[in-house]
């Protein structure tokens, strides 16, 4: 059985390699170090409410179910789970916002993911601030530095790691390659021209007294020992700029449920994301080069969508069955 080479291991690549090996096949990871790797400070919210209006995003039941498929099989196999369910505040923005949480809780797609309203005084007594109270919503966080951390060692032990960049010079032309290569793809001579839309993105770790995980459209998770991640912005220019002034006002600006005069800032980082232009992932066989694949543009919900198409990228691979049509690369040929 031939190995299936994986280039890239940052969420996407690390997944697509598990699942894979799971599924029975060998994989070989080409990781070249791509700088601004969106992975490096991805804060991991698999969040079911989203966007001002607290939609549901497409097919998030079936994402939530294959996320937490992996990441259980993944623990059991390797004793170390990843993956924890939080109980995030939404802040409520105005009193409209605070009516649309009362349709989701009676919503038949989303009242497994909505418990109680907290009033101000709650809120409150938690260390936020929230004139229209707040939305306890059932997530989930993935630790994604640690998975990527272990992950990376499972593969080293296994012999199945290569620092390398890709050269198909390297490779037997009848290779399967998966190209995860996140906001590299840009710079890929095969699948560059897709309609990516890359966005920076910057995030903060503060140190400070509240200790629940909340949000407003801006979000804030605690850590360890007072600490706590926080962000993040969109920026679609200027995308290797790294921190920035600007961002960590944004994020502090932002934050206006906290009282921020007692928060200090103990880090600063920046990340891109690998979005497209439609929003959806873009996985596939290249038209020309059947050897050649692709997986990513899976933006800031990698950690809720990847697991869910990592599946439908096995499929492709072991019994080319093909990707979903929102997904899939064919969507771009004419």
């Amino acid at each position: 059985m031939k190995d299936i080479l994986i280039v890239g291991h940052g969420l996407a690549g690390a997944i697509l390699s598990h699942s894979l090996l799971q599924a029975g096949q060998r994989v070989v990871v080409l990781e070249g170090k791509m700088p601004f790797s969106a992975s490096s400070v991805a804060a991991g919210i698999i969040n079911p409410l989203i966007g001002p209006k607290l939609n549901l995003p497409p097919q998030m039941g079936d994402c939530l179910k294959e996320a937490v498929h992996f990441h259980q099989s993944f623990a059991e196999e390797y004793a170390q789970n990843h993956l924890e369910k939080i109980s995030l505040r939404r802040i409520f923005l105005s009193g409209q916002q605070r009516e649309i949480w009362k349709k989701r809780q009676t919503s038949s797609d989303s009242t497994a993911y909505t418990d109680s309203i907290e009033s101000e005084a709650k809120s409150s007594l938690l260390g936020l601030y929230s004139p229209h109270g707040s939305g306890v919503t059932h997530a989930h966080r993935l630790n994604v530095q640690g998975f990527l951390k272990q992950s990376k060692d499972i593969l080293k032990d296994k012999d199945l790691w290569m620092d390398a960049k890709f050269d198909p010079k390297d490779w037997a032309p009848s290779q399967k390659v998966v190209f995860c290569e996140g906001y590299g793809v840009l710079e890929n001579p095969w699948f560059q021209k897709l309609p990516f839309e890359p966005a920076q993105g910057e995030v903060l770790r503060v140190e400070g007294p509240c200790q629940v995980p909340a949000s407003n459209g801006t979000w804030y998770l605690p850590e360890k020992e007072n600490t706590a991640y926080a962000g993040s912005t969109w920026n679609h220019h200027q995308l290797e700029c790294g921190p920035t002034e600007r961002g960590k006002r944004t994020i502090l600006e932002n934050l206006s449920y906290l009282n921020i005069d007692q928060y200090r800032i103990v880090g600063h980082a920046s990340g891109i994301r690998s979005s497209t232009k439609d929003r959806f992932p873009i996985l596939g066989r290249h038209p020309k080069i059947s050897q050649y694949h692709l997986f990513n543009g899976f933006g800031s919900r990698g950690s809720t969508t990847i697991p869910f198409f990592a599946r439908q990228m096995v499929d492709l691979l072991t019994k080319n069955i093909p990707p979903s049509r929102k997904a899939c690369l064919s969507r771009f040929q004419t």
